[in-house]
Parts: structure tokens; C-alpha cells; sequence
């Protein structure tokens, strides 16, 4: 049998401040399943009837326009949470999620969460200031959009997802792309340069980021460099 300790909404930011009666109880009422890779999780139009916390894998959230051209909106790694707005408000699901690679995931759904609610109030709080978090990231997604050409919009996405003790982002151009609103002819392009400064490493569908501060400075005053530090 595998062990499921591992996969906890307590690993993640929206409930780290939760009290562990709070957290025991949303793991209990919770369950575990596992998607292989390739496999959607959920699809755009889909009633909204839970919440996730990854255990391994990732999840992909994505959305496409009426011609059939993808958006990767985000890109959920193991300690992350989502579904959360489906969940409150009961509606469709917004995007696309897909596994990459075999995942496994803690699963609460909608009537599960509203019994763990009745009983403990205080999760509202948690949710509310999650929701705050995803609010302020799709501003500033907006304004990246707005204000930041392609190397400042790849300069984010990569540092974002660069955001662990290794600074190793596993994901394919095609992918990181698709992230930002651009083509792969475009992200290779910015991304070989980069890797002839000494910035970054390529191989297969991976990055290793060696100089953040460099790559940051494509963003300006609108980010503070030093919230990464730099790898050597």
C-alpha cells in the first residue's frame, strides 16, 4: 500500500496557519486518488465539486480560445492547492486540468468540505485569504501582459517556477510558451541567449536557472531580485 502522509492540505500556504484539529479534519474527510499522465483531472465545463492538494506529479491548468490556440495558466507541483473557487461557489470549472507524468492527489469534495465547515468556522478565513492570493497573482498576470514583452514575461515564468532548493524547472518550451503567450521559436531564442551568458542550463524539457538576479533584471522595478537569491 502507498503511504499517503506525504499528501496533506496541511503542506500547503493556504491552510500553514491552520490549527492541526482543523487540518486533521479536512484530511480525514479527504481521500486520495491518482491520475495518470496524459489524464484530465477535469475539464473546462465540468461542475466544480472539489478541492486538491498534489501529492507528486504536477497538474496542468490550461484553457483554449475558439481556434483552438492553448494558454497554460499555472502549473500545480506537489504542497500546491487548487479548485478552490469551483468549490465555494459551485459552478463550472474555468480550465482544463491534465497530469503531467503519474499523479497522485488528496481529493475534498464539495459536501466533505461544507460538513468540515459547519464544523469548524475557521476555515472560511483560509479560503478567503487563498482566494485573496489567486486574485493578486491574476493582476499580475494581467499587468504582465500589459507592461512586459517576451523576455520579461519569460523572465516571471521561469523564475516563478524556479521558486525551489534546486532551480530546476522540468517543463518543455512548447510548454513555457504556451505559459507566457508566445511562440517556442521565440522562447528558444531568448532562452539561447541566456544560456550563452551563463544565466541558465538546457536539456530535455528542463531548465536550471544558475544566475536569477540576471534573468530578473528583464523585469525592473516591478519585482524584487533578491526574493530568489541567486544559485551557483
Amino acid at each position: 500500500m502507498p503511504d499517503n502522509s506525504d499528501i496533506s492540505f496541511a503542506t500547503s500556504g493556504i491552510f500553514s496557519a491552520a490549527p492541526t484539529t482543523l487540518l486533521a479534519a479536512i484530511d480525514a474527510a479527504s481521500s486520495i486518488i491518482t491520475i495518470d499522465a496524459g489524464a484530465f483531472l477535469f475539464q473546462r465545463g465540468d461542475s466544480g465539486d472539489a478541492l486538491y492538494a498534489v501529492g507528486s506529479g504536477a497538474i496542468q491548468i490550461e484553457t483554449s480560445a475558439a481556434d483552438g490556440r492553448g494558454r497554460i495558466l499555472n502549473l500545480m507541483k506537489p504542497g500546491d492547492i487548487f479548485g478552490e473557487i469551483a468549490l465555494l461557489d459551485g459552478g463550472q470549472r474555468t480550465a482544463d486540468a491534465s497530469a503531467i507524468g503519474q499523479t497522485r492527489l488528496r481529493r475534498l469534495s464539495r459536501r466533505a468540505f461544507h460538513q468540515v465547515l459547519d464544523a469548524h468556522p475557521a476555515l472560511a478565513r483560509h479560503l478567503i485569504e487563498a482566494l485573496c492570493r489567486r486574485l493578486r497573482r491574476l493582476s499580475a498576470q494581467a499587468e504582465d501582459g500589459a507592461f512586459l514583452d517576451i523576455a520579461g514575461r519569460l523572465a516571471r515564468r521561469v523564475l516563478e517556477l524556479a521558486d525551489n532548493p534546486t532551480g530546476e524547472v522540468r517543463i518543455s518550451q512548447e510548454d513555457l510558451a504556451r505559459h507566457i503567450g508566445a511562440s517556442r521559436v521565440s522562447v528558444n531564442q531568448h532562452l539561447q541567449v541566456w544560456r550563452g551568458r551563463g544565466w541558465v542550463s538546457l536539456g530535455r524539457g528542463r531548465i536550471h536557472v544558475h544566475e536569477r538576479e540576471a534573468i530578473a533584471s528583464f523585469l525592473g522595478h516591478r519585482i524584487d531580485a533578491s526574493r530568489w537569491g541567486s544559485f551557483a
